[in-house]
């Protein structure tokens, strides 16, 4: 994505509610541009940053407070040699530099202009102040960040990397880039200092990039960005009152609620990516069991082991069947011995857990894993799986009926009661109020594998229902049109 549309679509999400879940998402992003902006070394620095900062579409009004850290990077491209301000000087007196303020205004036409205001006091702390009134506070040194919100009267806490900022160790990486061209425009009056103008160029691209330069000081005093949307619309960035080693005072940065708020604590991204981790190696667990599992009904006649101990004499190590989520836990894993007829769909391990959470890794006969946000999906999968079960056990009972029948498959399934199939099999485990769970279709003759002869009664279709064959497996379609055409699909007797 261009940077202009980056620009529009940060101001269209400007004006957005306060949650936890925004809170979380927008501190990452803040991260990921910092992080990036110190790793990299592109000279297309400029787009990956801007990338990085919107990449997620709800926290581009935070990710407008770092922007500037973006703008700067135009500073960067002075390559060549800059008559009255001395690149090298430049650099020299921004790197320098201990703290940095600046205001950013974003306008768009038929909007009122945005403004985010940022401090910046190496090497740890960071202050952003947010048009809606939130403020967030960034600690690298202690691994914090405090959101007030003062309308609310709320502080959220979090987490954050403990890592200096080094902001300005960036520009020493952005020497003599050639994909930019730069230009003297002049010089042009400032809040009454006569500034040096160089604009920015770079081939097949129309955006504007201008940097204003004190040729006292050698440092930048205003930066001018103006894009296009790919409607034709004008965005412009501009950043302001950029001052360094300004006097701030130290308790602006204090990571203490003020009195009469509310705290919220939620995960930053150091106890995500714990999480993430552990959760991941939970699932290779469960492939290792699951698997295990398969090789032992192969040597078995198809039989699953009565439990996982059994698998513990096989040489599997004892610790796969530990959780990393919960290693607390004797036993990490709930494992449920299929029944016969096996259906690829049959939940056979899932994760032990006394709350839900963020979801849980649920593991399947086929030996697939999955992880399952939803408590409520979870239990209709369980459903699902007797659903499943009860239709192999329907449909075995159809084909020993046509093989004691000549062929003939049974008229209703009533005539599968009780000699062949126990009358509560026919009962729906999703619909248990329904008298009839299933719709049987008898197959006509001459009979193909491919015809659809059960299926699972429904008002709605839902999320997709399972259905039987004639051949005698079931199968869950998600799609109507997919049920539909098998219904309809012709008749191939091979």
């Amino acid at each position: 994505m261009r940077p202009a549309d980056n620009i529009n679509e940060l101001i269209k999400k400007l004006k957005l509610k306060a949650s936890a879940d925004l809170d979380k998402r927008v501190h990452d992003d803040i991260y990921a541009a910092l992080a990036k902006s110190q790793k990299t070394e592109s000279a297309r620095t400029e787009l990956n940053i801007w990338r990085t900062i919107m990449k997620s579409r709800i926290t581009k009004l935070a990710a407008a407070a770092v922007i500037i850290i973006t703008v700067f990077f135009g500073i960067n491209y002075f390559g060549g040699s800059m008559e009255n301000v001395a690149f090298a000087k430049v650099m020299q007196n921004i790197q320098n530099a201990r703290t940095l303020t600046y205001r950013n205004v974003i306008t768009r036409a038929s909007q009122d202009p945005q403004v985010v205001d940022t401090m910046v006091l190496e090497p740890h702390l960071m202050r952003v102040e947010l048009p809606d009134g939130r403020v967030w506070i960034l600690d690298h040194g202690e691994g914090k960040t405090l959101i007030l919100d003062s309308t609310n009267k709320q502080t959220i806490i979090s987490s954050t990397p403990q890592k200096a900022l080094n902001l300005y160790d960036t520009f020493r990486n952005f020497r003599n880039i050639p994909d930019f061209s730069v230009s003297n425009i002049g010089r042009r009056t400032i809040d009454g200092v006569q500034a040096v103008g160089f604009q920015l160029t770079r081939e097949n691209d129309d955006n504007v990039r201008i940097v204003w330069a004190n040729p006292r000081t050698s440092l930048p005093i205003r930066i001018e960005q103006t894009v296009k949307d790919e409607n034709g619309q004008v965005i412009k960035t501009v950043t302001t009152n950029i001052i360094f080693d300004a006097d701030l005072d130290q308790s602006l940065f204090r990571l203490d609620p003020p009195k009469g708020y509310t705290q919220r604590f939620v995960d930053g991204p150091n106890e995500r990516t714990v999480k993430l981790e552990k959760r991941v190696q939970s699932a290779s667990n469960m492939k290792q069991i699951l698997l295990r599992c398969i090789m032992y009904a192969s040597d078995n006649n198809g039989r699953w082991p009565d439990s996982l101990q059994d698998l513990i004499q096989r040489r599997l190590p004892s610790d796969i069947l530990i959780n990393p989520r919960q290693p607390e836990r004797e036993n990490g894993y709930i494992y449920i011995k299929p029944s016969i007829p096996i259906s690829p769909q049959q939940v056979v391990l899932y994760e032990a857990h006394d709350s839900w959470g963020d979801g849980i890794n649920v593991g399947f006969v086929d030996g697939h894993v999955e992880f399952i946000e939803k408590e409520s999906m979870f239990r209709n999968q369980l459903k699902d799986e007797r659903t499943a079960k009860n239709m192999l056990k329907i449909l075995l009972a159809c084909i020993v009926y046509a093989q004691d029948n000549k062929g003939q498959w049974p008229d209703s399934l009533q005539e599968l009661i009780p000699r062949r199939l126990a009358r509560d099999t026919l009962i729906h485990p999703r619909r248990p109020e329904r008298e009839n769970g299933y719709i049987y279709i008898k197959p006509s003759t001459p009979i193909s594998p491919q015809q659809v002869v059960l299926y699972e009664a429904h008002d709605s279709w839902g999320d997709g229902i399972n259905v039987g064959y004639a051949d005698g497996h079931v199968q869950f379609i998600k799609e109507e049109s997919n049920f539909k055409n098998d219904l309809q699909k012709p008749i191939e007797v091979r």
